[in-house]
């Protein structure tokens, strides 16, 4: 007879009636050895545990049944690593890059002269870290031995902190003025690919190396946080105004690589995150305390696009303040007509890269939200055609950029079919498409949306209307005043 473990569906049919019941009995009475302890789930789902870095192509070629060759278009892949490899993924790169290992060992030696950097003492501190390391990746990574790993982390990081300038160059000696400045010219000259470089999320080192090996050159009084972010200041989308990083210490609880810092200034505080799905039931709260778990209603995502939210009466206005990927909807005063408040929205040719990963990161990370997927969500459905760009470059949401209004609408849609369909999207997305929606299908809306459409397409026309109608009210009553004048002088001479 078969092993009980070893039956399928087809061996159990096949089983004499004895047989296949003792085997039923059997599964149940077995004990389930991979479950979750509480406190294990709610971490995970945080973002407190499991890896925060991914390998993204094979995950992507896998989920698109994607055959990489010499014809597969880049379209089809997220951005490939162009200077730098940071961190085991690329460690065996096939195209030659400007900044190798070789590279990185002269910056560690002039770190060795001139901060008296010590990279036996910084090696032993990493091999006590090293489980928590590699706990980071996906990938455990079993031939990369422990020695050449934690090199690998010095390397990194080493040129990590170098390129981010985070060293205090402003005071250096002299004597290797000329070391210094042979280093830092090759990397001044690539700089925009190396940063872009830095926020790939399969090209990553834990922030705690990079920490570490900061503080062993002694850096200057700065904290590091700011230096890092200071060096994205001219990358879009641009920094959240109101998010500064205060006492920043232990930075590797809270951040846990590049990337995650990048997202954490990008976004707007407390909005976007993905609720869990469990509530208290407020008649047994205190007595028996249970968690349970409500389905939330499949609200489609739907948003008319800008051209269609102007039938009825939305307006779209530029927003200026705090978060560039934050938009609001709000009804006016009678409900008759709404105001859309969208950030400027700058692309450039690397914002494709940015983008691509700002979702890849929020996709695999549930703990840090989902902000940037969706506002290319909501953008998605707002721009569906070259006009809807249009109306929103004439509102100053789209700035004039390469881009055009063709190539703004193909952006979010190569986005969005790629990496955002299928998604679960917050709850802070599905309130702001029932509020958009509910406001487009009121009737009054869409007749005053109308309205100002036909007779009033622009300002101008409305203002020349508007000087008429007073310009006729005082021919009208000088007229008035005339004829009553005329009649007074009649009366008078009689």
């Amino acid at each position: 007879m078969a092993e009980d473990q070893g039956w399928g569906l087809s061996s159990v049919a096949e089983a004499p009636n004895d047989d296949w019941k003792h085997w039923v009995e059997k599964q149940l009475g077995r004990t389930d050895h991979n479950e979750w302890r509480w406190v294990e789930l709610m971490e995970k789902f945080c973002g407190q545990s499991g890896p925060t870095i991914f390998k993204l192509e094979s995950r992507l070629q896998s989920e698109y049944k994607i055959e990489v060759d010499e014809h597969t278009d880049d379209r089809d892949l997220l951005p490939a690593v162009r200077a730098v490899t940071i961190g085991p993924y690329h460690r065996n790169c096939k195209h030659p890059l400007k900044f190798d290992d070789d590279y990185k060992w002269k910056v560690i030696r002039y770190m060795v002269r001139e901060r008296s950097f010590n990279p036996i003492s910084f090696l032993e501190e990493m091999e006590k870290k090293e489980e928590i390391a590699r706990k980071c990746y996906d990938e455990n990574f079993p031939e990369l031995q422990s020695k050449d790993f934690r090199v690998m982390l010095m390397l990194d990081g080493a040129f990590i902190v170098f390129a981010l300038d985070a060293f205090g160059n402003r005071d250096l000696r002299s004597e290797y003025l000329m070391d210094y400045m042979g280093l830092h010219i090759e990397v001044w000259r690539s700089m925009k690919q190396i940063k872009l470089d830095f926020l790939m999320l399969n090209n990553q080192i834990p922030l705690f190396a990079i920490e570490q090996l900061y503080a062993a050159i002694g850096g200057f009084p700065k904290n590091f946080g700011e230096v890092v972010l200071s060096c994205f200041d001219d990358l879009h989308p641009k920094r959240n105004l109101n998010r500064r990083i205060k006492n920043y210490s232990g930075g590797y609880i809270e951040f846990h690589h590049l990337l995650h810092l990048f997202h954490w200034s990008r976004v707007p505080e407390g909005k976007y995150r993905m609720d869990l799905g469990l509530w208290f039931p407020e008649d047994k709260y205190g007595e028996d305390v249970r968690l349970q778990l409500y389905k939330k209603n499949d609200l489609p995502l739907y948003i008319p696009s800008a051209t269609e939210l102007l039938k009825s009466s939305t307006v779209f206005r530029k927003k200026t303040l705090d978060c560039l990927l934050d938009i609001t909807f709000e009804d006016g005063l009678t409900e008759i007509s709404a105001e859309m408040n969208i950030p400027t929205l700058h692309l450039y040719d690397y914002s494709k890269h940015v983008f691509s990963n700002l979702i890849a990161f929020e996709t695999n990370y549930t703990g840090n939200g989902r902000c940037v997927t969706a506002y290319s969500m909501c953008m998605s459905r707002i721009l569906q055609n070259e006009d809807d760009a249009k109306l929103l470059r004439r509102r100053g949401i789209l700035a004039s950029t390469n881009y055009k209004d063709a190539d703004a609408v193909k952006f979010f849609e190569n986005l969005i079919s790629r990496q955002v369909e299928g998604q679960v999207m917050p709850d802070d997305l599905l309130q702001l498409c029932t509020r958009v929606t509910e406001h487009h299908k009121r009737r009054i809306s869409n007749c005053y949306g109308e309205l100002k459409l036909r007779y009033f397409p622009n300002p101008w026309i409305t203002f020349s209307l508007v000087g008429a109608f007073v310009l006729f009210l005082l021919s009208l009553l000088q007229t008035i005043y005339t004829v009553l004048g005329y009649y007074q002088t009649i009366r008078t001479t009689k």
